[in-house]
């Protein structure tokens, strides 16, 4: 049976606090209950995580067994190790999996709960790596905190820490985030409860564009979201809509200020373009028409029926040719020789990083000079 989640999920509570009227539309279009390879190879490393605070086992014994979809392998290990090191460094006592809610629309899973004395710590583990996540005014870490502190009404606590532990980030994998249980609180009165009932008023029209919507599951439907696409290249709805001749900003005439700008918003206006693919191929899958449009053969995928069966067959045919294998590579080969004590020698390996783009607010020191961006893939962040 699927797990139901809250119409005002914690995880997504940035953005109904942010955007009511997300909340509306998802109720005008609901959206495909779907999961990522990413989101279960993350169930995965949560249950790991779970099983090793909760009967103590060591991490590294699940090696090569599989939990939910994926097989254990020392990356994940890695990982679960550092956040299983982390809770129980605090000392405290700890417990898993809380389940905690505010009230009937929004309530979730805290992933840890530790009481030291009269803190609260709650530590949420993000085992993504492609969106960094910040403890700082963390909505979703603090509606876990107020949940527990209902949960446990211990009327002791009067400090509480919210920690993101997201070991496969570039940069702080553990990010704390201080708050009275006080001021936590007056938050959960004022903001949260406001946020509540504005999310949950049908007739409420607030909305507010921003990174929140970049996982907005019905941001093709957005109003918001179109207006500022049009607004970012310069072009009128109805002159789209009526085929009249689109001509984009020439981009070597852009200022710095307008870069910046339209950087700022690039991702959301690619992410509402490829809202608006799927919605079209959904409608023609349902048998709704789409001007100009068809739905035909892609290229074709094949894989093993029977992978097994395959594998026996034509490795007696083919010996080794039924094989491929290649040269582990500095990070594999780097774990291999953690385990004896042993380092990669000098100068048998380079380091190389291209530059990438950021916001001003990332921690990481800026290139500045022609030499440094010349070079660039000899620094070593």
């Amino acid at each position: 049976m699927s797990k139901k989640h809250a119409l005002l999920s914690p995880s997504s509570s940035k953005q109904w606090l942010k955007c009511p009227l997300s909340i509306t539309l998802i109720k005008q279009f609901p959206p495909k209950e779907e999961t990522s390879v990413f989101a279960a190879e993350g169930t995965s490393a949560h249950e790991l995580g779970e099983m090793a605070l909760l009967m103590g086992v060591d991490p590294n014994k699940y090696l090569g067994h599989k939990i939910g979809d994926f097989v254990v392998d020392e990356a994940m290990i890695e990982a679960v190790n550092i956040y299983v090191d982390y809770v129980v460094s605090l000392g405290g006592t700890y417990e898993t999996e809380i389940k905690v809610k505010i009230n009937d629309e929004v309530y979730g899973t805290c992933d840890t709960t530790v009481v030291c004395g009269n803190t609260l710590h709650v530590i949420d583990l993000k085992y993504g790596k492609g969106v960094e996540v910040f403890a700082e005014n963390n909505t979703q870490a603090m509606i876990y905190a107020l949940g527990a502190l209902k949960k446990f009404d211990n009327t002791n606590i009067t400090e509480v820490v919210c920690t993101i532990v997201q070991p496969r980030i570039f940069g702080d994998r553990i990010k704390t985030f201080n708050i009275s249980a006080e001021d936590l609180i007056n938050w959960g009165k004022q903001e949260l409860e406001t946020g509540c009932k504005k999310a949950l008023d049908d007739s409420c029209l607030d909305f507010e564009i921003g990174e929140w919507c970049k996982f907005c599951k019905t941001k093709a439907h957005c109003q918001g979201m179109k207006d500022k696409t049009m607004e970012i290249t310069r072009q009128d709805f109805a002159s789209v809509i009526n085929k009249k001749e689109i001509v984009l900003p020439n981009i070597t005439t852009l200022s710095g200020t307008e870069l910046g700008r339209i950087m700022e918003f690039a991702d959301l206006v690619e992410g509402w373009f490829k809202a608006i693919k799927e919605t079209a191929t959904d409608k023609i899958h349902n048998g709704e028409p789409i001007t100009g449009y068809k739905l035909v053969k892609g290229r074709n995928n094949r894989s093993w029926a029977n992978k097994d069966k395959a594998e026996q067959i034509y490795s007696e045919l083919l010996g080794k040719k039924a094989y491929e294998t290649k040269f582990r590579s500095v990070a594999q080969i780097e774990k291999e020789l953690k385990k004896s004590k042993e380092i990669i020698q000098d100068g048998l390996v380079n380091i190389s990083c291209n530059p990438v783009m950021a916001k001003e607010s990332d921690k990481r020191k800026a290139i500045t000079s022609s030499a440094e961006i010349d070079f660039a893939e000899f620094i070593k962040k």
